[in-house]
């Protein structure tokens, strides 16, 4: 489903030899591209008679990660559908003035590529009063985020799309450490 926190991972592949009692710093990155979508309106809808509740994004994503190699790979002709959750209300979007829709995170290659978004966006979780949204050649690339909005609900217009490096936030920078096995390998 769309909006799920729980999709979140880290990892890296370290490899190192065992001498002794040490430690390891090794830095966890994301193997995902994180796709938020933003609305400024929903008020505007509602008042409109379309109140929305429940969001559902297709959208491109590689299907396997290699972790030894850190290649993504898979069909991306097809794209992946996170079903319908409720808008997310207690989240604050990455961009001022604006309210999330969605969030997914999209497994994605370390290089950007584009792929074209749908969202879809209804009164209730069975897709009742349902209306769609497609945004073309947006970038994506693993371990950065891709925030895209404007006044969705209501402007056929007003869709702006960015692409930020690295989390580069105190919550993201927070160092890991682990502890080795006999054999040097994490």
């Amino acid at each position: 489903v769309s909006n799920d926190e729980n999709r979140d991972a880290f990892y890296k592949y370290h490899e190192f030899t065992v001498s002794g009692s040490q430690t390891e710093s090794v830095e966890l990155k994301r193997p995902f591209a994180q796709l938020n979508i933003g609305t400024n309106d929903f008020v505007a809808s509602e008042k409109a008679g379309h109140k929305v509740t429940h969001a559902m994004v297709e959208v491109p994503a590689y299907s396997t990660l290699d972790l030894v190699s850190g290649e993504a790979t898979g069909d991306v002709t097809t794209a992946v559908l996170f079903n319908y959750a409720a808008i997310p209300t207690t989240e604050t979007f990455p961009v001022s003035g604006y309210q999330y829709m969605a969030m997914n995170y999209v497994l994605m290659k370390k290089s950007q590529e584009t792929f074209d978004v749908t969202f879809t966006y209804a009164t209730d979780e069975n897709g009742a009063n349902a209306k769609s949204r497609t945004v073309g050649s947006v970038p994506f690339q693993r371990n950065h985020r891709t925030n895209l909005y404007g006044q969705l609900l209501t402007s056929d217009v007003a869709v702006n799309v960015e692409i930020k490096p690295e989390y580069d936030d105190a919550f993201n920078n927070e160092g890991f450490f682990v502890t080795t096995n006999t054999n040097g390998k994490i």
